[in-house]
């Protein structure tokens, strides 16, 4: 994951301690059985980049 924030950020060595607060924030999880999904809700994140990237490598 942190390669593909690589490219994004201005310092290649951030992506790593940006994952690492990604997977330490806060989230909601919604299992649905019936579609076989499960949706996460992360809540607010103080790096707004983090916030934005992470909305768009969840969509993928």
């Amino acid at each position: 994951m942190a390669n593909l924030l690589r490219d994004k950020v201005k310092h290649p060595d951030e992506s790593r301690s940006l994952i690492r607060a990604l997977y330490k924030s806060d989230a909601d999880h919604l299992p649905n059985e019936n579609t076989g999904m499960l949706t996460v809700l992360l809540q607010h994140m103080a790096n707004h980049f983090l916030m934005l990237s992470s909305k768009k490598y969840a969509r993928s």
